[in-house]
């Protein structure tokens, strides 16, 4: 069986104070196939969404930031494409200088499971940004991946994101692929 997802995806994201910031996102757009010896299904519609508090932590500077992140989705997407429940997610993060690393606790539709992921930016120039990462998950979360990303500051309001990663789990997506636009409101 193969199955092929587009999602059309944006995330609003507003600052609440110096250290906290709101986030509303959505799936506003999926296209699904799945094809196999016996079958060929498509599915199309608006997706689920969440919404998120992110939190920087006290004690956070120049040369290291800690930050957590709270994310409960909502179940808004077209009966063929939403969820059986609703995502929720907690994750901690910290960044010092180049290096990375971000861990995250899941409950869905599927259980619990919990996603350690590493990154190293290798290029960070003021207009561009390049890094890799890995992904290790447990439980609901099993995934064992790797991936490059770049992002490219166009104007000083505009960045442009494109990433790709691959995964190893056998039950696992094989390549999953993502081109973003940030835009800095005033």
């Amino acid at each position: 069986m193969r199955t092929t997802r587009y999602a059309a995806a944006s995330v609003l994201r507003v600052g609440l104070g110096a250290d906290l910031e709101l986030q509303l996102g959505s799936d506003s757009r999926v296209w699904e196939r799945t094809r196999s010896a016996d079958a060929h299904e498509r599915v199309h519609g608006g997706g689920d969404s969440n919404v998120a508090l992110k939190w920087v932590l006290p004690g956070s500077n120049d040369d290291t930031q800690w930050a957590l992140l709270a994310r409960q989705g909502v179940l808004t997407g077209a009966s063929d494409i939403r969820a059986e429940r609703a995502q929720q997610d907690l994750g901690v993060s910290v960044a010092t200088g180049d290096l990375a690393f971000y861990v995250n606790g899941t409950r869905d539709e599927t259980g619990t499971g919990w996603t350690v992921s590493p990154s190293y930016t290798f290029l960070s120039t003021d207009s561009l940004g390049a890094y890799v990462e890995a992904g290790l998950g447990t439980g609901a979360q099993r995934s064992r991946a790797l991936g490059t990303g770049v992002t490219w500051r166009v104007a000083p309001a505009v960045q442009l994101d494109l990433s790709v990663l691959r995964g190893f789990a056998a039950d696992e997506d094989d390549w999953t692929g993502g081109f973003g636009v940030s835009f800095l409101l005033p």
